[in-house]
């Protein structure tokens, strides 16, 4: 489809979109991915609404948890106009979620809304745009915050960073991502229609039931850019066999972006080690650390630079907060940087109390920039608490800037597990789990428990059972505790193995620590 067949398609959407009432100015989008998605995000720009799009309930996030999260989006959304498919707008109904006051338009056509009132006309005064984009962020740690971006932000960071990756007309972007995360909305949409560039669009459905589909189509329509969170990097590994890839070029990619916070060296080894006969350059793996409320990237590397790897000694990182680089292959802590920050990207690496720190120490990483958010939507507290009267906002994430200004992220700062005065980052343990045999790759959490008569915290994890290790649980539990012992050389209060799609999910398909948490410590209290 070309861009102005899109544009015209869209444009019917908007049509009906400008027949809905007219309040907040807000659009919620709940549907599959799909043209029609497309078209209703296009068509509420087009109309001049807010759109905001949610995830699907799927398998994999646990239905009862979605629409008890629903309704609560909603009201802090407070939408004019809801557009999903015939099917959701039933369920809603069946779990007994209301709608009053809010338009819907189903199959591409408004069933709903007699209750709110007419739209207002041309003539009339209309309420002010509360922002050209709401992005809801992934939401692991509680209810998602509604992240409101200017079309001034958006258009710098496609600007920016268009410039820093060279984007340009002769590139091709292929993308499973979806459009409810802003790694999908902007760099595999917004950004490319913005510069015309085309994309290869799959559904992310699609992709998980089959991997190769990336590899084919790269291949197919000779794909130069696309962007992946880590986990993509294993998945592919352990999922995509040679058989798939019969035929296979991927030297057409130049740079292929690890987005997630923190990317993982072991992983572009074992993505490399495994697709390098296909043509794929080990130079062509780039990264960036981006998240919605910087629109999107903040560093870029892999174009500019190099990918910076480094090791660090394990001590020091874990105990003293310092990241002191030891020499290769002396048994320290592999880290891989998100590159530098691009121009007009400030970052900043502070201590507790907001002073900054020098270089290689660990601390809280501050940005600041021009593709800032206008602030969480309705929520000033959580706004005031991030931002500072200087432009900073304070992101929560952990790392340490280089002097030479590359950063690397280690952790998330709400998630740290601290047992006996030793730093534990969870995503490192949830990796080497995922690595022991009859443990489903992905599906692990690990998180702290406080313990009164220690004084520190336990660590708690938790993995999903291949079904075809079923009566096998004690070996993989003692796998589970070998490799942590090993590797993290962190004694294990708790180990359980739960059957498949018990762990819960963020929209953005990350596993939720602190939902998961929750639910380890009721089933635990009611025994």
């Amino acid at each position: 489809m070309s861009w102005a067949t899109l544009l015209e398609s869209a444009d019917t959407v908007a049509r009906e979109i400008r027949s809905a009432p007219l309040q907040s100015g807000v659009v919620v989008i709940v549907l599959d991915h799909s043209l029609e998605l497309l078209d209703s995000l296009i068509g509420s720009i087009l109309a001049d609404r807010t759109p905001t799009i949610f995830s699907l309930p799927s398998v994999k996030l646990n239905m009862p948890k979605y629409f008890e999260a629903l309704p609560k989006l909603l009201a802090n959304a407070q939408p004019d106009l809801i557009i999903t498919s015939p099917e959701l707008y039933r369920q809603l109904s069946t779990w007994g979620i209301s709608l009053r006051g809010i338009a819907v338009m189903a199959g591409g056509k408004l069933v709903t809304g007699e209750t709110t009132g007419p739209s207002q006309s041309p003539s009339a005064e209309r309420p002010s745009k509360p922002a050209a984009i709401l992005q809801y962020s992934s939401g692991t740690t509680g209810l998602r915050k509604g992240v409101a971006l200017d079309d001034a932000a958006i258009l710098e960071q496609i600007d920016g960073y268009g410039r820093a990756i060279r984007l340009s007309a002769d590139d091709i972007i292929i993308s499973w991502l979806p459009l409810y995360h802003d790694m999908g909305l902007i760099a595999c949409c917004l950004m490319p229609l913005v510069k015309g560039v085309p994309v290869v669009w799959m559904s992310p459905f699609d992709w998980v039931g089959d991997p190769a589909l990336w590899f084919r189509y790269a291949h197919r329509f000779r794909a130069t850019l696309s962007w992946l969170p880590n986990f993509a990097y294993n998945y592919s590994a352990l999922r995509v066999t040679p058989a798939m890839m019969s035929g296979v070029d991927l030297s057409s990619l130049r740079c292929i972006v690890n987005c997630a916070e923190p990317v993982r060296a072991d992983s572009h080894r074992l993505f490399v080690e495994r697709f390098s006969s296909l043509g794929l350059e080990p130079s062509s793996l780039g990264t960036c650390y981006a998240l919605a409320e910087n629109t999107f990237a903040v560093t870029e590397g892999g174009v500019s630079a190099p990918v910076v790897h480094e090791e660090v000694d394990a001590d020091d990182l874990l105990r003293r907060n310092l990241a002191r680089r030891v020499p290769s292959g002396r048994g320290g802590y592999p880290m891989l940087s998100s590159g530098r920050p691009f121009p007009g990207q400030e970052v900043k690496i502070v201590d507790a109390g907001r002073v900054e720190l020098p270089p290689r120490r660990v601390g809280e990483v501050a940005i600041r920039s021009a593709c800032i958010m206008r602030g969480y939507y309705k929520n000033e507290e959580a706004t005031a608490e991030s931002m500072d009267g200087e432009g900073w906002f304070y992101t929560k994430d952990l790392g340490y800037l280089t002097e030479e200004r590359d950063l690397f992220v280690t952790g998330r700062m709400n998630d740290m597990i601290i047992v006996g005065g030793v730093n534990i980052y969870p995503s490192d343990i949830e990796y080497f789990v995922s690595e022991v045999p009859g443990v489903h790759p992905g599906r692990v959490v690990t998180f702290g428990v406080n313990n009164e008569a220690k004084g520190t915290e336990d660590l708690v994890v938790i993995a999903e059972l291949e079904p075809s290790w079923k009566g096998r649980e004690q070996e993989v539990e003692a796998g589970i505790r070998r490799e942590i012992s090993m590797r993290a050389e962190c004694p294990v209060a708790d180990v359980r193995l739960v059957p498949p799609m018990w762990l819960l999910k963020s929209s953005s398909g990350k596993i939720a620590r602190g939902a998961n948490r929750g639910r380890y410590l009721s089933e635990r209290n009611r025994r």
